[in-house]
């Protein structure tokens, strides 16, 4: 797990009232990121000075001149692209391009890496949506702990499943579920994880261990007893699939939440992009027409849909084979093939979705 050096550090965008937020992106998710970096500048406020970065590799040049226009004319905003190449260097990552989950979604386990010059920076994923300035997350107490995050509801509707708990407790490290956070929007504190040296090589020795919801787990399995935990308006889960899992208490909470959402974030495999359907997915589009990228999105979208309708046939068959192997395998095979068979899943739907509205 070597990594080249060769790099210069980032320092921040402003001398004072410096609020630091970044994210990853690739070509192919590069107009939602703008999105989410759109939703972020509307509700910003002129007395903060808001330093943005986006990690990535071999990002083209078009892409980033599009995403960094939203700062022009804005003297309180700096948007900056980081390569990402120099720092990951041959460090060894399970990467699962083939389940439609890229290297680049491992970028933030560097930041404490990358941003050791700042003493906080802020995450956010890209399926997200901004709906209160982001300041006031940025700026929040959290003492000592290394991290701030809010609870993944999602993992609390499987604490019926007896395979799950044993593996959060036993692998992940999380005994109780209420403790297992989304990463999806983190705070870190990256003097504190310097200061009782959580780094890049102790994420990284712990991503070797393969968990099931990569950087995820390993930012639970690391940081749990360290956590300051968030008030779950910052990371609304949108998605009602687990609904019917939990508890009457946790659904009320999480009800709650998204009534007062700071942060939409929109967690299941179908993102508002791909299916305007969705919960919550009309906020998210109606974001979309607000910000440049509008008439992309949609020239990309029936362009998906083209391409989704014309794959049916073979999604239909690679699911089909995915879900026999799944049953005749075992072990950290049946794991494999699981999440493929979810990935062509999806896949399918989106190719059925396609050929209706066609």
């Amino acid at each position: 797990m070597t990594q080249n050096s060769g790099y210069k550090l980032l320092e921040p965008a402003f001398p004072e009232k410096n609020v630091a937020v970044f994210c990853s992106t690739s070509v192919a998710y590069a107009l939602y990121c703008g999105v989410m970096l759109h939703s972020l500048l509307e509700h910003a406020s002129p007395e903060w000075n808001y330093d943005l970065v986006v990690l990535e590799s071999e990002l083209p040049e078009e892409c980033k001149a599009k995403i960094a226009r939203l700062a022009e004319g804005r003297s309180n905003v700096s948007l900056r692209f980081f390569n990402m190449d120099p720092v990951v260097g041959d460090a060894e990552l399970p990467v699962y391009e083939d389940y439609g989950i890229p290297v680049n979604a491992w970028y933030r386990i560097w930041a404490p890496e990358v941003f050791q010059r700042y003493e906080r920076v802020v995450y956010l994923d890209l399926d997200i949506l901004v709906q209160r300035d982001v300041a006031e997350l940025a700026l929040l107490d959290i003492g000592d702990a290394w991290l701030a995050a809010c609870p993944d509801y999602g993992v609390r509707a499987a604490a019926s499943d007896p395979k799950l708990v044993a593996y959060f407790r036993d692998e992940v490290g999380v005994q109780e579920f209420s403790r297992y956070v989304n990463d999806g929007v983190m705070l870190l504190n990256i003097r504190a994880m310097r200061r009782h040296r959580v780094g890049v090589d102790r994420l990284l020795a712990a991503a070797q261990k393969r968990f099931r919801w990569l950087d995820q787990d390993v930012f639970n399995h690391v940081c749990q007893g360290h956590i300051h935990y968030l008030d779950a308006r910052w990371n609304a889960l949108a998605s009602r699939f687990f609904e019917h899992q939990l508890s009457a208490e946790d659904l009320a909470e999480l009800l709650h939440a998204r009534e007062h959402a700071a942060i939409l974030h929109y967690v299941a495999g179908t993102k508002p992009w791909a299916a305007p359907e969705i919960d919550y997915a009309s906020l998210w589009w109606a974001a979309a027409r607000r910000s440049p990228y509008y008439e992309e999105i949609m020239f990309s979208r029936f362009r998906g849909m083209l391409r989704d309708a014309a794959h049916y046939g073979f999604y239909k068959r690679r699911h089909f084979w995915c879900r026999l192997i799944s049953h005749i395998t075992w072990g950290k095979m049946r794991r494999k093939w699981e999440m493929r068979k979810r990935v062509y899943r999806a896949s399918l739907l989106r190719a059925e979705r396609a050929l209706k509205a066609l």
